[in-house]
């Protein structure tokens, strides 16, 4: 593993910062659309989030989630596997916020139902093509005519931690 995946998988976070967090839910799994805030310095992924869904009772019960990123106008995807908590921090929450975030919470970030999510990534995986459909398509189009299989960027299995 090389320094440089681990830098790309944190750059990738950093790039597209919605993601699909996929939460254990009785049995079945569910995701929903959320902003990561990745700290490359503490090593996990923080999300302003709410008491008031289901997930702090999915992820008490079940804390492994998956983070899925995707930027389809580069053709950049990621995928996060972690440990994720939820807790009431209102001083965290209060660092982490943002004019987004008070949009969904009018009453800042010592609102009693804004909760902090922590993710510690384990391992990532990210396919980089780094080009548009066009570039995609084209790549495909003179493999095929050259006989040979497309170079279409990096695929990486990246071990966080």
């Amino acid at each position: 593993m090389r320094e440089s995946d681990i830098d790309r998988v944190w750059e990738i976070m950093e790039d597209v910062a919605i993601c699909m967090v996929t939460t254990h839910a009785g049995g079945r799994m569910r995701s929903r659309p959320m902003h990561a805030i990745p700290d490359r310095d503490e090593g996990c992924i923080f999300f302003i989030t709410d008491a008031r869904g289901a997930k702090e009772d999915e992820i008490a019960s079940a804390p492994d989630v998956c983070l899925a990123f995707a930027d389809i106008g580069d053709n950049t995807f990621l995928s996060v596997t972690g440990t994720a908590e939820m807790e009431r921090d209102p001083d965290k929450a209060e660092d982490l916020w943002s004019t987004e975030t008070q949009a969904w919470w009018p009453r800042g970030p010592h609102d009693p139902s804004v909760r902090v999510l922590r993710v510690v990534p384990d391992q990532a995986e990210y396919w980089d093509t780094r080009g548009n459909a066009i570039t995609v398509g084209l790549k495909l189009l003179v493999a095929r005519a050259a006989g040979r299989e497309a170079d279409l960027g990096e695929s990486r299995k990246v071990r966080v931690r």
